[in-house]
């Protein structure tokens, strides 16, 4: 019985958290799937072999520990997934453009020359004076938001 406690326990707080992180960030719901039974089952065996190796006298620690365990391993996957560095070969036509970034692109706009860009995110308007210091503002551009979760890949 206490172990179909800490399976159903393991699979609340990682399903809870993996739903939280994708209303929150806008993670791909795939995540939900694969990192969410990455987090749930090591988990769960984990906990079930403490309690087996506790005993009976302290079986509340294991379910005590469940939420901790599954922020660690949930925290590791992320930071593995952020941090990675895949080899990728970019493929595209001449009028075609390629993102430079992992995400979901947000907006594109054009950019007359000379004009300080603007990015907006969440409604809140930023402006990109860093960029007035570069010939990038000497002719017209595009200006592309992407939303990057801590899913996608930051190293660019």
């Amino acid at each position: 019985m206490l172990q179909l406690i800490i399976i159903l326990e393991s699979i609340f707080f990682s399903t809870v958290l993996y739903l939280y992180l994708h209303k929150k960030t806008r993670i791909r719901l795939i995540y939900l799937y694969l990192d969410n039974i990455a987090v749930i089952i090591p988990t769960a065996g984990l906990m079930i072999f403490l309690v087996s190796m506790l005993g009976s006298s302290l079986v509340f620690i294991p379910i005590l520990l469940v939420p901790v365990i599954t922020l660690g391993l949930a925290f590791t996957y992320t930071m593995i997934r952020f941090w990675r560095t895949p080899k990728r070969k970019v493929k595209a036509n001449p009028n075609e453009i390629v993102s430079p970034a992992d995400g979901n692109i947000i907006y594109i706009k054009d950019i007359s020359s000379g004009e300080v860009p603007v990015s907006i995110k969440e409604g809140l308007e930023a402006k990109l004076s860093e960029l007035t210091g570069t010939e990038l503002l000497n002719q017209p551009s595009w200006l592309i938001g992407i939303n990057m979760t801590p899913f996608d890949v930051h190293k660019n």
